[in-house]
């Protein structure tokens, strides 16, 4: 199946890219994102991001930049179980 991949720097962003009809969108955590500060989401709108994407029926992708972020005690309790390394 092709997944619509939008990107999710801000909560206005998640409701307008499941609005929209996206499949799936991105986003980086405060301090693991590429862009530092402008587009990164706190914790709590992370868990937020997850639940307005699952409503809709899509699904969040949490981008996390660095050496091996996933293995990060921050990263594992935010994302809980659904943490995949690549």
């Amino acid at each position: 199946m092709v997944e619509l991949l939008a990107p999710a720097g801000n909560l206005p962003m998640v409701v307008a890219a499941v609005a929209n009809g996206a499949s799936a969108m991105y986003a980086g955590p405060r301090g693991w994102s590429r862009r530092r500060h402008r587009y990164e989401l706190p914790d709590e709108d992370i868990h937020e991001a997850i639940a307005i994407a699952h409503t809709g029926g899509a699904k969040i992708r949490v981008a996390a930049r660095g050496a091996r972020p996933c293995r990060s005690a921050r990263v594992v309790r935010l994302l809980g179980r659904s943490v995949t390394c690549l």
